[in-house]
């Protein structure tokens, strides 16, 4: 494994860590800004260029041109990472999507693999600290979904995961594009 990599990987363990943390303890601040959806993802496929390549997959980005809203940048990068390293990890070097679609007041963010997949009885867990799923045998440590979940829902938007075991994964994130069309609730 090369030096560039390693440190990669150290860093995102961090990052994780620390987020795991501000997550748990609710101190994640958002900062809102006018964000193409479009931009974020293809700077992410781009980031992880590498990483799919020595995966043997591919990834095909398609749906909307531009998917404008007010969301934060930096976590918006974080959730579209962890999704797109997820599908890359247990996607078994099959083709990877990624649509991107919006509708009124919401955007969407489909990531989907033809992977491993997660048993019905096991989706449940997926998006608890520490869960790993245990067809693909991937490295990590278990914290992606759950960051990814909680940053999702401090944007105001739901993640549903649409998978069968050896028939790959979907992951849908939808999100309000605007502040105003944030639901106010309660903490968990």
């Amino acid at each position: 494994m090369r030096l560039e990599q390693l440190v990669g990987n150290a860093t995102r363990l961090l990052t994780s860590l620390l987020d795991t943390s501000r997550l748990a303890s609710g101190n994640v601040r958002l900062e809102y800004e006018d964000v193409d959806l479009v931009e974020i993802v293809n700077t992410v496929v781009d980031r992880l260029r590498e990483e799919v390549h020595r995966s043997g997959s591919h990834i095909a980005v398609g749906g909307a041109p531009n998917v404008h809203g007010q969301w934060d940048r930096l976590r918006l990068e974080q959730i579209v990472t962890n999704l797109l390293s997820n599908a890359i990890k247990y996607g078994a070097g099959n083709p990877i999507g990624v649509q991107l679609d919006e509708r009124d007041s919401s955007a969407s963010l489909t990531v989907s693999d033809e992977g491993a997949g997660i048993a019905e009885e096991e989706q449940h867990r997926i998006f608890e600290p520490f869960a790993r799923g245990r067809l693909g045998g991937a490295p990590g440590v278990g914290l992606g979904l759950w960051i990814v979940h909680h940053l999702v829902q401090a944007h105001g938007g739901t993640i549903l995961v649409d998978s069968r075991p050896r028939q790959g994964a979907r992951f849908t994130v939808r999100l309000p594009k605007y502040l105003i069309d944030i639901p106010h609730c309660a903490e968990d």
